[in-house]
């Protein structure tokens, strides 16, 4: 165990293959300092203790962990690197009170399922942290577990992913479209509904149900009187605020697709 130490010069850690490395005081407010650059790269650690650690220079944790790894309160000055660092060990990652300075270069993928009881602002601070190396899928994961954790909603989460699940969305929109569709075969059965042209009362049920999800306005000429142009226009209206809904959150997860939706929803 180190602690209540400074280290004055560069440290190299490389190559390392330790049980366990505490560099820590678990118990005490005893902390190890860096004042310049340390590298722990290519090395494998059972577990490891950074707790309350200072690194004032650049840092670099290209490591392989198989077991606990504790970075609580570690205070990271200038930037970090955890490019393929990897947590092999479910719920081993503890980051709360974890404050970086300059961006932490991490992807959600490294520490997916690995994060051990995160609070609140462990989030916020994986999510601004996420913005400013600008990757986009990782902040907007560490969101949803934010929001999922802490902010919970039977309505926003299986609606769209509190705004980062698109593909969400469609499922309702297709759900919409497929029950619009059984409908509209018995409507026509029935006469309530008009077809125009030649085809099966499934095909023509099928073109209302697509016409209602993909046109500018409601296609109501095909309602055989005013109760059933009313149904029309209610489930076009549906799946008009379900299609927003996607576009915001496909706004929210790509660049791309903000500009390429538009094009392909015209309303």
């Amino acid at each position: 165990m180190v602690k209540d130490t400074t280290f004055a010069d560069t440290t190299y850690f490389d190559g390392s293959y330790l049980g366990r490395l505490e560099l820590c005081d678990p118990k005490l407010h005893r902390y190890v300092v860096f004042t310049k650059w340390v590298t722990f790269a290519e090395s494998t650690f059972g577990a490891a203790c950074f707790k309350n650690a200072e690194f004032s220079s650049a840092s670099v944790f290209s490591s392989t962990f198989q077991g606990e790894v504790d970075f609580r309160w570690a205070h990271f000055a200038d930037e970090s690197s955890f490019v393929g660092a990897e947590f092999h060990a479910d719920q081993s990652l503890m980051l709360s009170g974890l404050r970086a300075e300059k961006p932490l270069r991490l992807a959600w993928k490294q520490i997916r399922g690995k994060l051990r009881k995160p609070d609140k602002l462990t989030y916020q601070t994986l999510e601004d942290n996420f913005r400013r190396l600008s990757d986009l899928d990782s902040q907007n994961e560490s969101y949803y577990a934010r929001r999922r954790d802490f902010e919970p909603s039977c309505v926003w989460g299986p609606l769209w992913g509190y705004g980062v699940r698109p593909l969400y969305t469609m499922c309702w929109i297709a759900a919409v479209i497929l029950v619009s569709w059984f409908i509209n075969i018995s409507l026509i059965q029935n006469n309530c509904l008009r077809s125009f042209g030649s085809g099966s009362n499934r095909w023509h049920a099928a073109k209302i149900a697509f016409e209602e999800a993909w046109i500018r306005f409601p296609p109501t000429h095909y309602g055989a009187s005013a109760e059933i142009k009313i149904l029309i226009i209610s489930r076009w209206l549906i799946l008009k605020i379900l299609e927003v809904f996607f576009l915001v959150a496909c706004s929210n997860t790509s660049q791309v697709l903000k500009e390429l939706v538009p094009r392909l929803y015209p309303f």
